[in-house]
């Protein structure tokens, strides 16, 4: 999709400039797959989404709707069961084994459900998919990020700002120990973001996630 670059953003690099994105620098990184970066970004082929993809797209909708006031805190349950169904009804698939499969959909829901029955809601205003452009100084020239951020708020009591990220997979091992450096990344470069765009100090900004799973 042809993203309309800001005037500030062609200003400092030109009409046509080189955009990366978290997941593009991650696949060149070898943290995901070379050869999908390859595929998609120098190929330009189109990529099918996946059951994970399509799972959770459907629950971050259901959580930004929420923040964004489209629907009440109540609502989320029902819309999220509501959007199941094209996974329940589709020919999406966890697994090629059918009791594997049914398993899989099922504790995958069931955990959801749980998340939309248990979230304690954050009481501050919630910004959701906020968009980012900015400039990250690589070893030769500045290297020019596009993303989105799922969510920001201000905390009442601190004034920190908190950045959220919403996971629908689970707290595992990947999460933990030296992994977590390399996991992190993405949300430092949302806080590199923030800080350099808003001019908010790094001590008043905290980055988290949130395991939906």
């Amino acid at each position: 999709k042809k993203k309309k670059i800001p005037n500030y953003i062609i200003k400092e690099f030109g009409e046509h400039p080189r955009i990366f994105s978290y997941r593009n620098i991650s696949s060149i990184g070898g943290n995901n797959c070379s050869w999908e970066y390859y595929l998609s970004r120098i190929k330009k082929l189109e990529g099918i989404d996946g059951i994970y993809g399509i799972a959770g797209s459907i629950s971050h909708s259901v959580v930004e709707d929420f923040y964004s006031g489209k629907i009440t805190y109540a609502d989320m349950l029902s819309e999220f069961e509501k959007e199941y169904l094209v996974i329940e009804s589709g020919e999406y698939r966890f697994h090629s084994d059918d009791d594997i499969n049914t398993k899989r959909s099922n504790d995958y829901k069931a955990n959801l459900l749980h998340f939309f029955k248990n979230h304690k809601a954050i009481e501050s205003k919630v910004l959701t998919e906020v968009e980012f452009w900015v400039g990250v100084n690589g070893a030769l020239q500045d290297h020019l990020f596009m993303g989105y951020i799922d969510a920001i708020h201000k905390d009442k009591e601190t004034g920190d700002h908190i950045i959220t990220d919403w996971k629908t997979s689970s707290y595992g091992s990947e999460y933990k120990g030296d992994n977590l450096l390399s996991k992190s990344h993405q949300l430092l470069l949302y806080a590199y973001a923030i800080h350099k765009l808003k001019r908010i100090p790094y001590d008043k900004i905290k980055v988290r996630w949130c395991f939906m799973k």
